[in-house]
């Protein structure tokens, strides 16, 4: 089996978007209105059939080709429906290795990924197919306290773009204001879309004090990120706790790996979510640089 690695505008975003849709572990981030939400230059490796993809970012930056993961894009890796074969893996990751200085990919965990650059990181994925008193029975009984607490808060769904940013911009949530830009075009590519379930804390003086946003798609929901005044526990325990109680009884799975909070990080066992580790691979060599796509080397992917 053969692979090539393509331009976004060469991509069948049909046969794309199908193809993540029925494999193994679909992701939100993954479908093509996500991806060129982010950027319209972005590129993948396909086989023939679309049984097998990746998509991949690319950028150039003195003379040095890099493949990375975008802070907003926490999981991608390889997408199939069945399982492939260890050379079928092997060969796709070396079209990847031959064509880039430098890589930094993670993965999602249907990858079974084992080299001599794979490291691990881990995410928790919690099935909301029960009821709410049943999936509220999992929670510990510290998470349960917390949740007690917060009743002097409340919950709105679907405040506005520019309300969410100017909220990040007060919790100074990103560093880079790149990310601002970026996030702002996916809100509204999402919300007209009606991709995203977004949910705002306001205090009882009516203060926005935290939100969420939850990335949809067919089976699954991501949460793209989770951001309180002062990281606050309680806050981000609240919004979690409403979106389950929300969509309690659905067929999906949540899926947390928001890697921009300590304290999200630190609460997301409690809800009696399971956790699982992906592959993460970190590589970077010292080669002349190698232009994929033999036009514009210095043109940004």
């Amino acid at each position: 089996m053969s692979f090539k690695l393509i331009q976004n505008k060469d991509i069948d975003k049909n046969k794309w978007d199908t193809a993540i849709a029925n494999s193994m572990f679909p992701v939100s981030f993954a479908f093509s209105w996500y991806l060129n939400s982010m950027t319209e230059k972005w590129a993948a490796i396909v086989n023939n059939d679309y049984s097998i993809i990746m998509p991949l970012f690319f950028n150039s930056k003195f003379n040095k080709f890099q493949i990375f993961t975008p802070l907003l894009t926490p999981r991608l890796g390889i997408f199939y429906k069945k399982i492939p074969s260890k050379t079928q893996i092997d060969n796709l990751l070396k079209v990847i290795i031959e064509k880039a200085n430098y890589i930094d990919l993670t993965f999602n965990k249907f990858n079974n990924i084992n080299n001599i650059y794979t490291s691990k990181k881990y995410f928790f994925s919690l099935d909301l197919f029960y009821q709410y008193p049943v999936i509220r029975e999992n929670y510990s009984t510290y998470l349960k306290r917390l949740l007690n607490s917060t009743n002097k808060h409340y919950i709105i769904t679907g405040i506005s773009p520019n309300e969410i940013i100017s909220f990040l911009h007060k919790v100074n949530y990103f560093k880079n204001n790149k990310i601002y830009t970026d996030l702002r075009r996916i809100l509204s590519v999402a919300i007209l879309n009606r991709m995203a379930n977004i949910l705002a804390v306001f205090s009882d003086d009516n203060e926005l004090i935290g939100i969420g946003i939850f990335i949809l798609s067919s089976f699954t929901v991501d949460l793209l990120l989770i951001a309180a005044e002062n990281d606050d526990e309680k806050i981000i325990a609240m919004i979690i706790d409403k979106f389950i109680n929300i969509n309690a009884g659905k067929t999906i799975t949540l899926n947390f790996d928001c890697n921009l909070s300590e304290n999200a990080k630190k609460i997301y066992a409690e809800f009696g979510a399971n956790q699982y580790f992906v592959p993460k691979i970190i590589f970077k060599k010292k080669t002349k640089f190698l232009n994929i796509f033999k036009k514009n080397p210095r043109k940004q992917y």
